[in-house]
């Protein structure tokens, strides 16, 4: 049984995003046909290589966002791998982990795979999967290759499988992907043509996005934290608590573009970001990302309207708002309680409709 102090801090941790833009890709007509209509919930293995190392360093240890120490998994990581903390590697992710980019490493590492070698090779449909051109990963893998072999880090993984397809499950049985995802497509005009939920038991609280189009097929890759496990809340209860983190990324696919189309009215409502924010870092410094930040939490609650009963959706929405009001977004509860009493009255209402209403308020 976790603390509630644990607990609360586990659904706030569930705000720390970040959702950015659209990357080319090139997959197979295999992988096409494989994946369409399709959510694929996966550990990857070289991901989970990097968080080890990253539990490792001086930073992983240290930070209270990043890593998850909470777990007996975490005990069996530091325990196993012990010996092994004087590693090159370690100091050099070290290095990167100080300049703020666990996310770019992170969700690039998710581009890689081990062949039946056990040499790491990249996945050629990936340039990259962080938010830019470069791989953040890239001049590191012969250095986690070398880990890898020098701790037998695969026997580790191996070994494990049998908890990572459990976790598996409980993502599944906790994330209503498809649900929001149907939801959401008939809200928009955007159309997805796959979702990819890649996690690591080791993930506390810092979550991201990215989606990847190669013609006229499309898919989301999401990077989040593992299911939650509590007798705290009903499976419904935490299926709405806990798709949370998912949704706010699945949804900026659509919030983003539309946003694009309304910059001008988005800036003069959002003029002065003060009054909506106050947030220091820059994520969110610009009337756009602070909207779309906005936006994307209460399409959230207008989905839970939709899919949860009165009980349930005021327990799901008042913890939103509390998350965003932690987190620095100011107004929130005002915005929200302001779309909700819109569209209780207006279910039909697509996101044109409801960015006009919000918009000219």
């Amino acid at each position: 049984m976790i603390s509630k102090l644990i607990l609360t801090n586990f659904f706030i941790l569930l705000g720390i995003q970040m959702s950015l833009g659209q990357h080319s890709a090139s997959f197979s007509s295999e992988y096409r046909n494989m994946m369409e209509d399709s959510v694929a919930f996966e550990i990857p293995e070289v991901c989970e290589l990097f968080h080890v190392v990253a539990a490792l360093t001086p930073f992983g240890k240290g930070n209270t966002e990043i890593i998850d120490k909470s777990t007996e998994y975490y005990r069996e990581v530091m325990t196993y791998f012990e010996l092994h903390q004087n590693h090159k590697v370690i100091n050099r992710i070290q290095k990167e982990l100080r300049r703020n980019r666990y996310n770019r490493m992170k969700m690039d590492a998710c581009g890689f795979f081990f062949n039946k070698e056990g040499s790491i090779m990249k996945d050629v449909a990936y340039p990259t999967l962080s938010f830019e051109s470069k791989n953040w990963l890239e001049k590191y893998i012969g250095e986690l290759e070398d880990f890898s072999k020098k701790s037998d880090f695969r026997k580790f993984y191996e070994n494990h499988k049998e908890y990572y397809e459990r976790q598996i499950q409980l993502q599944k049985e906790q994330l209503a992907v498809k649900d929001q995802w149907r939801w959401l497509e008939t809200k928009f005009d955007n159309h997805y043509n796959s979702y990819r939920i890649t996690f690591s038991p080791l993930v506390y609280g810092s979550h991201s996005a990215n989606y990847f189009k190669d013609g006229n097929f499309s898919q989301s890759v999401m990077f989040i934290g593992p299911p939650y496990i509590t007798t705290k809340y009903t499976e419904k209860q935490l299926e709405g608590l806990a798709g949370r983190m998912v949704f706010t990324e699945i949804d900026h696919n659509y919030i983003n573009p539309l946003s694009e189309k309304h910059q001008e009215e988005i800036k003069h409502l959002f003029s002065d970001i003060d009054k909506w924010n106050s947030l220091k870092y820059k994520d969110y410094s610009s009337a756009i990302s602070t909207f779309n930040e906005y936006m994307t939490y209460a399409f959230y609650s207008l989905y839970v309207l939709d899919n949860y009963d009165n009980e349930d959706s005021e327990l799901i929405i008042n913890r939103c708002e509390e998350v965003m009001n932690t987190r620095g977004f100011i107004r929130y509860s005002e915005f929200n309680q302001s779309l909700i009493g819109y569209y209780s009255e207006n279910k039909d209402a697509n996101g044109e409709k409801l960015y006009e209403y919000i918009l000219n308020k």
